[in-house]
């Protein structure tokens, strides 16, 4: 008996339109930062070629972690936060990397990650108390001076990923606190341990001299340095954190998943370059977004027009195609965070508006299509964190840990 092998055309990317096989890994609706898992392959069928979703991966960043969105992502699903520090106001206002640790819309504590900071001829290991005791000081010193000399020593030597250099914009910090260029890790000392010989760090710097002497210090330190000093250290009241962005990433990173929408719930409507080229050539980076159009779309004030329930987890959206526009209404995270997105397209869907309802972390979305156009109004806001998240409150208490070496 024969058999007959039936041979699947490959689908082309909606970006590129080069023939594309990619299975259920395939482009996410909302980015898994934001606790999205559903991808266009769950329900569409689209495709978006291994090429141009790596080519995403900057601006969804952006958005994730480091616009004013990421203040609710950390709250609500421990999501990554670019910049956040906590002050020691016992070492001249010296800002350390820390974890903001949440219940609900309010700070509790500010964990410091393991890190090595370099002043001058000072140096300093910091750390959280309860873990640096739990894993011994002197081990943790060990630990954190061997793990940064591995990565300083192969990065020299070519390695790029073991040394991330991050330079920093002298003017989002505050006048009376003062910057350490350092190396750190989001990570635990456990885990750094467990990874010694291939662990990487972030250098933080705000000049090419800072950076210059953190690598010669770092690759002149040795096992055997005495850090005599050991202080602990009252979590800051006034903790910071820094929203530094590239406002045409973020509106391009919002602009993608609007297309995404569009392209999940149409099943009539040819998603790509001809019919929505204007859309895509700012979601590529092609073309730049004019002022006019940055005014025109991106956060809104909040209003929470779509209803969300603050307790309900999940985001919401509507579709609306009006005028040969799609206007795209994004409620994030129970409509703590509220965005419109607006460009050109086709509909050849018997339908004009879609509301969804999009639970973290899952891929079984509701969708609710109508005939019937909604109105309404908002004011859009670039500025103003006040009026975007207005439920960001904090209080918080804690300890962190430094070991301090002083050279004569």
């Amino acid at each position: 008996m024969k058999r007959t092998k039936i041979i699947v055309p490959p689908k082309c990317c909606m970006y590129c339109d080069r023939p594309t096989r990619r299975g259920n890994k395939g482009e996410h609706v909302v980015p898994e930062k934001l606790a999205g898992k559903r991808t266009l392959n769950h329900g569409s069928g689209k495709r978006v070629c291994e090429k141009c979703n790596i080519s995403f991966s900057g601006i969804d960043k952006t958005l994730s972690s480091r616009s004013m969105l990421s203040i609710i992502a950390s709250q609500q699903i421990n999501a990554h936060l670019w910049q956040v520090w906590d002050i020691d106001h016992q070492s001249n206002n010296t800002l350390v990397e820390a974890l903001p640790v949440w219940d609900g819309d309010k700070m509790l504590e500010l964990k410091w990650w393991p890190q090595i900071a370099f002043g001058g001829r000072r140096v300093e290991i910091r750390g959280d108390k309860k873990e640096m005791f739990s894993f011994s000081v002197d081990d943790y010193r060990k630990v954190m001076i061997k793990a940064a000399k591995i990565a300083c020593w192969r990065y020299s030597h070519g390695e790029a990923k073991f040394i991330h250099p991050e330079r920093m914009q002298p003017e989002i910090l505050q006048r009376d606190c003062w910057f350490l260029p350092r190396v750190f890790a989001r990570k635990k000392i456990c885990q750094i341990a467990a990874n010694i010989d291939d662990q990487s760090f972030t250098l933080r710097f705000i000049s090419d001299e800072d950076r210059r002497h953190a690598l010669n210090a770092l690759s002149k330190l040795t096992d055997a340095e005495k850090f005599p000093h050991t202080m602990e250290r009252l979590s800051s009241r006034e903790p910071v954190a820094a929203f530094h962005f590239d406002v045409n990433e973020v509106c391009r990173a919002l602009m993608k998943i609007g297309l995404n929408l569009v392209a999940d719930c149409t099943t009539n409507t040819p998603i790509n370059s001809r019919n929505f080229g204007w859309a895509m050539s700012r979601i590529t980076g092609a073309t730049t977004l004019s002022v006019c159009e940055l005014d025109n779309n991106g956060f809104i004030e909040q209003q929470n027009l779509l209803g969300a329930d603050p307790a309900e987890r999940s985001h919401r959206f509507l579709l609306q195609h009006i005028n040969g526009f799609w206007n795209v209404h994004s409620s994030f995270f129970g409509g703590r965070v509220e965005s419109v997105i607006k460009f050109p397209g086709s509909n050849n869907e018997s339908w004009r508006s879609c509301e969804i309802i999009a639970p973290f972390a899952t891929k079984d979305w509701i969708y609710h299509k109508s005939k019937v156009l909604k109105s309404f109004s908002w004011r859009f806001q670039w500025t103003d964190m006040t009026k975007i998240i207005p439920c960001f409150k904090t209080r918080y208490s804690g300890f962190g840990m430094s070991i301090t070496r002083q050279r004569k």
